[in-house]
């Protein structure tokens, strides 16, 4: 079921981006972009995330719907065409996407890293615990936190 939710969630979200998007901007210019961000992203992140249609457990790999945005723009043109051809020539830009997806998320990681350092260097760390949970004490208070 949890596999279908997301199905449901990022296909909705790559439909109304595939189908719509293009319409506002070629319409209204820039700032149909900034109407059809507002009104398209806006409530299907709330529906995605915020009442969790796509629901990720703590230690899965967190995908966003850009990805499901990702496939359905890529996959558009191959259906209104009726041929493999404008999957064959998208390739280069999908490979380029994945780079810098991949360039992004280290660049986070390290960020990250980076910014948990710098919190732990500032605590009096108590123990760390087998099932990654950190104790620490901060202001006289014992506080747990899962990493």
């Amino acid at each position: 079921m949890k596999f279908l939710r997301g199905v449901i969630g990022y296909g909705l979200a790559g439909l109304f981006v595939a189908l719509v998007w293009g319409d506002f901007v070629k319409d209204y210019g820039i700032a149909g972009g900034v109407a059809a961000c507002v009104l398209i992203i806006s409530p299907l992140w709330y529906i995605n995330h915020y009442l969790q249609l796509v629901k990720f457990d703590d230690d899965s790999a967190f995908i966003d719907m850009g990805l499901g945005v990702a496939t359905c723009a890529f996959l558009k043109q191959a259906f209104i065409e009726k041929s493999p051809e404008s999957i064959v020539n998208g390739i280069p830009t999908l490979v380029c996407v994945i780079i810098g997806s991949v360039a992004g998320g280290l660049v986070a990681a390290k960020i990250e890293k980076d910014f948990l350092k710098g919190k732990k260097e500032d605590l009096d760390i108590v123990s760390i615990e087998e099932n990654n949970v950190v104790e620490f004490n901060l202001d006289k208070e014992t506080i747990q936190e899962e990493l």
